[in-house]
């Protein structure tokens, strides 16, 4: 798979009010206090990928983007999506490792509401070959077997393999169905009017993902079945981790 050229966001130029779930900020890159590491500003509404080390294409920018929306529009819990070149390329320190960045990239956009703090950040460094999950304060401890089982089994196969855009949106859809699952335990209702708990009425969608999936398969031909039933297994097998584990920091993980 190749990567797009240069970095790229659905936010030509990100507002000063952050999205969904997400705290202000300046445009550009932010600098964290006391010269610490530089966290890139926080999207606008609608917006929940952030591609700062170029590394997926424009249409899997997108494609993520409406995974992320849908969940949000169901459940009301945001799910950022970020990529970065290496941790020391953003400022940080490598014993912080991607595990400190991913915890203070958290902190500084706030990700959540103050009255459901179960926003989620998935963050892809790509030289230092790692992926965190990072999870809102309102998930319990247990919920991190969760997470890693994501990580581990559904978004690091496809990077291995070269294809990160895939297994970025695959992790996305897993963490959804792990939040509606979170949702009936809780007796919190699933949306299916377009309207998540607490979000804007005018959340964009950039993409018909309807019509994007037709095209999709049809670039494959026959193979498209063997790739829906893929997709099936990966979330039954991402609702059985969230039965198994019920949990919150997050997880991570390298190859």
């Amino acid at each position: 798979m190749v990567a797009a050229p240069a970095a790229w966001s659905l936010a030509a130029q990100p507002p000063a009010v952050g999205g969904p779930g997400v705290g202000g900020s300046e445009p550009g890159t932010v600098q964290a206090p006391s010269s610490g590491p530089e966290y890139p500003a926080a999207p606008q509404a609608g917006v929940f990928v952030s591609d700062r080390a170029a590394a997926i294409s424009l249409a899997e920018v997108k494609l993520i983007n409406q995974a992320a929306a849908e969940v949000f529009a169901r459940t009301g819990v945001p799910v950022m999506v970020v990529t970065i070149r290496s941790v020391e390329s953003m400022g940080g320190e490598a014993a912080a490792g991607v595990e400190g960045y991913a915890r203070g990239l958290f902190n500084h956009w706030g990700i959540g509401r103050q009255d459901d703090n179960r926003g989620v950040l998935v963050l892809y460094s790509r030289e230092d070959r790692k992926v965190r999950m990072q999870l809102g304060r309102a998930w319990p401890a247990s919920q991190d077997a969760a997470a890693q089982g994501i990580v581990d089994g559904v978004i690091t196969p496809p990077i291995q393999r070269r294809a990160p855009g895939e297994g970025l949106l695959a992790g996305v859809r897993a963490v959804g169905a792990m939040i509606e699952a979170d949702n009936r335990a809780k007796g919190i209702p699933i949306r299916t009017d377009g309207l998540g708990t607490g979000s804007p009425a005018d959340v964009p969608i950039p993409l018909d993902l309807t019509q994007q999936r037709q095209s999709v398969f049809s670039s494959l031909g026959g193979a498209w079945i063997w790739i829906l039933g893929g997709v099936v297994v990966l979330v039954i097998v991402a609702v059985g981790i969230v039965a198994a584990a019920r949990r919150s920091a997050g997880g991570g993980g390298g190859w």
